[in-house]
């Protein structure tokens, strides 16, 4: 029978008209109680699709991804067994509408206005009256107490003081300074330092050598004109410049 149909198809007959009156009804009849009404397997990865769009149409709202939940929650989408499983979700999801939607017919012929108040009431709560905004508004009461407080220092704030940046304070990083760049800059200052002091000592040729060399006259410094301590002049990451030098 299927490879007769499928003769038929290749032939130009239409096997998904419902027109029974000519030569090949029952041929049509038959395959369209047997093959054709066959879901495929993505019968429901396109209802999925456009319940998407329908949300991100509306920018993703509460209030509408609340009416689809609600309208998803109604729905039985399991089924039993593994045999014919598409059938049988399809039966069971019309089954399901026919039922809510005679139950709502029963409601509002029984009760009449009663019903249609109390579905307006429902409309109004996922519409106008959507708990998003009793959410916004505790939000704006919270931000209101607490805006002024400023938020508490982590753990590592408490523990090591946070100072400005060199760049800031007008100071220059140890690790800023380069043999390539900076050779010539670091033996002007040592030297215009050296001056100051009133101090003759060698002169340090490695660059490694003329930096330790500036560290301990930057600590130098600090203590005698900062009044810093010694251990935090040591482990001062920086000094300030005090001769021509362009570092």
């Amino acid at each position: 029978m299927a490879m007769e149909a499928a003769q038929r198809i290749d032939s130009g007959v239409d096997m998904r008209t419902f027109n029974y009156d000519g030569e090949d009804d029952a041929l049509r009849w038959n395959m369209q109680q047997t093959c054709l009404p066959l879901p495929c397997h993505t019968q429901f990865v396109e209802s999925g699709v456009k319940e998407a769009k329908i949300v991100a149409s509306t920018d993703r709202s509460e209030e509408q991804r609340t009416c689809v939940a609600i309208i998803r929650a109604g729905t039985p989408l399991g089924f039993e067994g593994t045999k014919a499983a598409n059938r049988k979700k399809i039966v069971s999801i019309i089954e399901s509408a026919r039922a809510r939607a005679t139950q709502h017919m029963e409601l509002h012929r029984d009760q009449g206005d009663e019903h249609l108040a109390r579905f307006n009431q429902v409309v109004c709560s996922l519409s106008k009256g959507h708990y998003k905004l009793e959410r916004v508004e505790d939000k704006k009461t919270n931000v209101d107490t607490i805006g002024a407080t400023c938020r508490k220092q982590n753990a590592a704030q408490r523990v090591k003081h946070q100072h400005l940046i060199p760049a800031v304070t007008g100071l220059t990083p140890h690790t800023r300074a380069t043999q390539k760049r900076n050779k010539a800059d670091m033996w002007m200052e040592i030297r215009h330092r050296q001056w100051q002091l009133n101090y003759q000592g060698p002169v340090q040729k490695g660059m490694k050598e003329r930096k330790t060399f500036l560290q301990r006259m930057e600590s130098i410094r600090l203590i005698e004109e900062q009044g810093m301590t010694a251990g935090d002049a040591v482990a001062h990451k920086s000094f300030l410049i005090q001769s021509e030098a362009e570092f």
